[in-house]
């Protein structure tokens, strides 16, 4: 009894100190990856402030001088391949979006590293590549350094007096086509921030449609992922146990479970398709396939009627058939548009 009771306040201790580890270490600040002091062609340039933005490896280190209203920016990125291209641009809107950005974009090609302006439009949203073309910056001085996939960039502005907070987009993309960036990932487009750069502080972003955008994931789980599938099962499991006992009530439940689920499906179909029209810069082909699929199915299972013709019969065939697939499909999409949330 005393060995067993030892080995217990052994393993007692062993777990109180792992425990001990686990909330020191929670409340050790991490260090950040920016630097303040970074060399460019060998010269060695000292920053004001600093920081980790958190995506693709990349960091901003800035310095704002309020009494001449210039501002010196380091961006460091890590690019997809020793050919991809890595942008950082400034959007003098009222968000951090693509549209309309002022960007510098860093690559390498025959003539060593290059570092060119575009100014970014809607046709880059249609697919067409954007062109080196004037920016709508007073730009002072510009350089880029670039090591393998390591990449930094170095630019001097002249802004406005008290334009102190900016919105900042960076990406990365495979290459260059003729001096013209290559489409990124369509998916990663986290690279955005609103930053004031005089107190060193991230501001709140709201993307636009972003309540739509929850309504839209509620709405289609509730309806496609829930009430249509517990309707299906309704009828497929619980009729022949109330036939049994002469009642009928899983008919009623069936057709509430359904007509509720496909309303509410359709709805967010529906919000679906409006926030497609909203996003021309970013589109999510195989999660709107998918939804159209499932619209479709969805369609078909609720149309079973209880007429004795054939053609009520080939519905009634088509939608027993359907029904599963439409779950199993629905439960996928659900959890494939999650992440687009963020988005």
């Amino acid at each position: 009894m005393e060995s067993c009771s030892q080995t217990h306040v052994a393993h007692l201790q062993v777990v109180l100190l792992v425990l001990c580890l686990i909330i020191m270490g929670g409340c050790i600040p991490t260090l950040s990856a920016c630097q303040l002091s970074l060399s460019f062609n060998k010269k060695q340039k000292i920053f004001k402030t600093c920081r980790d933005l958190g995506v693709q490896k990349a960091s901003l280190a800035w310095s704002l001088f309020p009494h001449n209203h210039t501002l010196e920016i380091a961006f460091a990125g890590r690019a997809v391949s020793p050919s991809g291209w890595v942008g950082w641009g400034i959007n003098l809107g009222s968000n951090p979006v693509m549209k309309g950005a002022n960007a510098l974009v860093a690559f390498r090609a025959a003539n060593g590293s290059n570092l060119l302006t575009y100014k970014l439009s809607d046709e880059t949203y249609s697919g067409v590549l954007p062109s080196c073309s004037p920016i709508d910056l007073v730009i002072m001085d510009k350089a880029v350094e670039i090591t393998g996939t390591d990449v930094k960039i170095f630019a001097s502005f002249q802004l406005q007096p008290n334009q102190t907070v900016l919105n900042h987009i960076w990406n990365r993309g495979p290459g260059m086509d003729q001096f013209q960036p290559q489409a990124h990932d369509p998916i990663d487009i986290r690279g955005a921030l609103r930053i004031n750069m005089l107190q060193g502080t991230v501001l709140p972003i709201t993307p636009p449609h972003e309540k739509l955008k929850y309504i839209h994931g509620i709405v289609n789980t509730l309806g496609w992922g829930f009430l249509l599938p517990v309707g299906a099962l309704t009828a497929r499991y619980f009729r022949q146990f109330e036939l049994e006992a002469g009642t009928a009530s899983w008919f009623y439940a069936h057709i509430i479970l359904q007509s509720s689920g496909y309303v509410l499906g359709i709805m967010g179909w529906a919000i679906g398709m409006k926030l497609g029209s909203y996003s021309t810069e970013v589109a999510y082909p195989q999660h709107r396939c998918i939804g159209i699929t499932i619209f479709t199915f969805g369609s078909i299972s609720s149309a079973k009627t209880q007429q004795e013709s054939q053609a009520s019969d080939v519905l009634e065939y088509i939608s027993s058939h359907t029904w599963l697939y439409n779950s199993v499909a629905g439960h996928h999409q659900q959890f494939r548009g999650f992440p687009h949330l963020e988005g």
